[in-house]
């Protein structure tokens, strides 16, 4: 069963925090049919390729990474925006400057809550 916020206002302590990869935190919260999370990379910290069925968008807030998305890469810094497909291979290689991004997901990911 996953985990209720409050609603309509989740504080940022309400807010699950992960780190799902060394050095990537995540803190997240959801409604019926989409999820936010905040995400955190420090300095070098990599996301490693993997995929999922559900569909993700982003916004770079602050610092720097190469992201790569299919066969397709970039490096992306702040107010740059990134749109992942379901099921389609994805990587995140943060720079010295680390990075801070807002990501979409919908549905919602369960293992997040």
């Amino acid at each position: 069963m996953s985990q209720k916020l409050p609603l309509p206002f989740p504080k940022a302590e309400d807010c699950p925090r992960h780190e799902i990869f060394p050095g990537v935190w995540i803190s997240t919260w959801w409604g019926e049919n989409v999820m936010c999370s905040l995400v955190e990379m420090r300095p070098g910290a990599v996301v490693a390729r993997h995929e999922h069925p559900h569909e993700q968008i982003g916004l770079v807030l602050a610092g720097r990474a190469l992201f790569r998305i299919g066969e397709v890469e970039s490096e992306l810094t702040a107010g740059d925006r990134y749109i992942i497909p379901s099921n389609v291979p994805h990587e995140v290689i943060a720079s010295a400057e680390g990075l801070r991004a807002l990501d979409v997901f919908c549905p919602p990911r369960r293992e997040y809550q």
